[in-house]
C-alpha cells in the first residue's frame, strides 16, 4: 500500500520535478563518493620540483620500478608522505638526483690513480660549483641556479697574485623577486664556500639579464640605502630614548616623539705636522782634534870643501832651522726639533642639524558626574620636559638643532570589542581545498533537500488538510440529513460545526477527533457519504 503510495505521489510530481529529484540525487551521492575517496587517500609530500625533463624521466622509472605512486603537479612531483623517506632513498641508491648538476658526487666514479692534478682541481671546481647550485636553489624564490668559478692559476716565479671571482646566474619563480638582503645572502655563501674569494667579487644576475650584484657593489644607490638605513636607526633610537625617559613620569602613552636627522655621510681625513722650537733634543754630537808639528833646520851651503873627502866640518858650519806646531778641534753637534703629527678622520654619520618634535598629552580628572576633564599642563612643567629633552638628544644651538615640545590633548577611543575577522586561521592550500569541498557538499544537500525532498513532503500536508475539509464538510452534511427539524444535543453540534472553514488546523483536528470519539454513528454516516461519493 505504501509503495503505491510512493508511486502516486513520484506520478503526480511531474516529470520535470522528477527528473531534477533524481538528478540531484546522483550529483549529491556522487559528492559524496568523490569526498570520501580525496579524504580516504594519503596526504602527498613533494618530492623534486623544477627539473630537467630528462631527470624526470630518470625519477618517474625510478618511483615505477619500486612501485611507489606519485602525481605531478606544474612540474612537481608528489608522493605520499609515508613513502617519502623511502622514495628519495630509492632513488639515491640508483643515483638519480634532482638536477643535472654535479656535486661532490662526481669523486665517487673518478679513478684517482689515473687522473692527473689538473684534471682533480677541475673537478673539485665543478663539484663546488654544483653544491653551491644546489645550496641557492633552496630558497623559495629561486627555481634554478648555476654558478661560474674562476680559480687563477698562480704562475711560478711570479709575484703577481689575482683574487678568484665568481658569477651566480639565477632564474627565479614566477611572480618572484629576490630581495636585497637574500642578493646579498647569496654574496656572502659564495664568498665564504670559496678560498680567498672576497664579497665583492661575485656578481649576480638573474635570468632576464638584470644584473642584482656586480663587483662594484659600492654604487650611489648603495651607498644611498646604507645612509638611509643608518638614519632611520638613528632617528628611532632617540626617538625612543626620548619616550623611554618621559613616560616614567607622564605615564606609558602619554608622550610621542619624533626625530629627524641631517646627517653628515662626508669621510674627511685631516693631517697636521707641527714643530716646537724650544723643544730641542741632542740627537748626536762629533768632535774632531788635529795636532800637527814640524821642525824645519836650514842646510850649509854646498861647495868643493865639502865634498872632498876626509875634511871635518868647522863647528858651527851647519845651517840653522825653525820648529812649526799646529793644533784643530772640529765640533759637529746634531739637534733634533719636537714635532707633532696629527691625523684626524671624521668618519660617516656625523650630525650636522636636529630637528625634534615631541608631544605630551595633558591631565585627566574627574568630575562631580564621574566624567574625565581635560587640563592642559602647566608652562614651568613643559619647560622641565623640553630641557630633558634638549639633553638626552645632544642639543647644540651652534648647529641650529631645534626642540619642539607640545602639550595636546590624545585621542583615546573607548575599547571595542575585537573584530571577528581573526577568526580564520591560516590554512594551507589543501586544507582550504577540503573545505571547499565539504561546503559544496553541505550546498549539494540544501539543494537536495529545498528543491527535491521538501516538495515532495507538501503534498502530504495538503492531503491531509483537504481531508479535514472534507471530513467537516461530511459531518455538517450528515449533521443537516439526520437531524433535520430536531432539537436537543444535536443541534448543538451543529451550531460547533458551523463557521469550521475559518477555524485553525489545530482546532479542527481537535474538533475532528471529538467527534469521532463522542459521536461514532455520526461518524460513521460520515464515512458512508465518502464511499458514496
Amino acid at each position: 500500500m505504501d509503495f503505491e503510495k510512493l508511486l502516486t505521489r513520484l506520478k503526480d510530481m511531474g516529470a520535470g520535478r522528477l527528473l531534477f529529484f533524481s538528478g540531484s540525487a546522483l550529483g549529491f551521492l556522487g559528492l559524496i563518493v568523490f569526498i570520501f575517496m580525496r579524504f580516504g587517500q594519503s596526504e602527498m609530500s613533494l618530492l623534486y620540483r623544477d627539473m630537467d625533463p630528462q631527470e624526470s624521466g630518470k625519477i618517474l622509472d625510478g618511483l615505477q620500478s619500486h612501485n611507489i605512486s606519485f602525481e605531478m603537479k606544474r612540474g612537481e612531483i608528489y608522493v605520499p608522505s609515508s613513502q617519502l623517506l623511502r622514495a628519495r632513498m630509492s632513488l639515491a641508491e640508483m643515483g638519480v638526483s634532482a638536477g643535472s648538476t654535479m656535486g661532490y658526487e662526481i669523486f665517487d666514479k673518478s679513478d684517482a690513480l689515473g687522473t692527473t692534478s689538473f684534471v682533480q682541481n677541475v673537478n673539485l671546481v665543478r663539484a663546488l660549483e654544483g653544491e653551491l647550485s644546489r645550496t641557492i636553489q633552496t630558497i623559495q624564490s629561486v627555481a634554478q641556479a648555476r654558478v661560474h668559478i674562476v680559480m687563477p692559476e698562480r704562475k711560478i716565479f711570479s709575484k703577481e697574485k689575482r683574487k678568484p671571482s665568481a658569477a651566480v646566474v639565477l632564474r627565479m619563480r614566477s611572480l618572484s623577486t629576490l630581495s636585497e638582503g637574500q642578493v646579498q645572502a647569496i654574496r656572502y655563501l659564495v664568498s665564504s664556500a670559496v678560498p680567498e674569494l672576497q664579497v665583492e667579487g661575485v656578481s649576480i644576475l638573474d635570468d632576464r639579464g638584470v644584473l642584482l650584484a656586480s663587483d662594484s657593489e659600492k654604487n650611489a644607490r648603495d651607498v644611498s640605502r646604507e645612509a638611509e638605513e643608518r638614519r632611520v636607526v638613528y632617528e628611532t633610537r632617540l626617538g625612543r630614548m626620548i619616550e623611554s625617559l618621559l613616560e616614567q613620569s607622564l605615564g606609558v602613552g602619554s608622550v610621542r616623539a619624533e626625530v629627524s636627522a641631517d646627517l653628515d655621510y662626508d669621510s674627511i681625513t685631516e693631517q697636521s705636522e707641527t714643530f716646537n722650537p724650544d723643544g730641542q733634543v741632542v740627537r748626536s754630537q762629533q768632535s774632531v782634534n788635529d795636532s800637527n808639528q814640524s821642525n824645519n833646520a836650514q842646510e850649509p851651503a854646498t861647495g868643493v870643501q865639502q865634498e872632498m873627502p876626509n875634511v871635518q866640518q868647522a863647528p858651527g858650519a851647519s845651517g840653522k832651522g825653525s820648529t812649526s806646531e799646529s793644533n784643530k778641534t772640529e765640533e759637529t753637534t746634531n739637534y733634533e726639533i719636537s714635532k707633532t703629527v696629527r691625523t684626524a678622520v671624521r668618519g660617516l654619520g656625523g650630525v650636522k642639524r636636529l630637528s625634534v618634535a615631541v608631544v605630551i598629552d595633558g591631565t585627566y580628572t574627574k568630575n562631580e558626574q564621574g566624567e574625565e576633564v581635560y587640563a592642559d599642563r602647566a608652562p614651568e612643567e613643559m619647560e622641565k620636559y623640553k630641557r630633558l629633552i634638549q639633553a638626552v638628544v645632544g642639543y647644540r644651538q651652534d648647529r641650529g638643532d631645534v626642540v619642539d615640545v607640545e602639550n595636546l590633548r590624545f585621542h583615546r577611543p573607548e575599547e571595542e570589542s575585537m573584530g571577528s575577522s581573526s577568526w580564520l586561521p591560516s590554512l594551507s592550500e589543501e586544507n582550504l581545498m577540503r573545505l571547499a569541498e565539504i561546503a559544496l557538499l553541505g550546498f549539494f544537500a540544501l539543494v537536495l533537500f529545498f528543491f527535491g525532498i521538501r516538495p515532495y513532503l507538501k503534498p502530504a500536508t495538503a492531503e491531509g488538510a483537504e481531508g479535514l475539509q472534507v471530513a467537516m464538510a461530511g459531518a455538517e452534511g450528515a449533521s443537516l440529513e439526520d437531524g433535520e427539524g430536531a432539537e436537543g444535543p444535536e443541534v448543538e453540534d451543529n451550531k460547533q460545526l458551523k463557521g469550521w472553514e475559518k477555524m485553525p488546523e489545530d482546532e479542527l483536528r481537535a474538533l475532528v477527533n471529538k467527534l469521532a470519539l463522542e459521536k461514532p454513528e455520526r461518524a460513521a454516516s460520515i464515512v458512508r457519504l465518502w464511499m458514496k461519493g
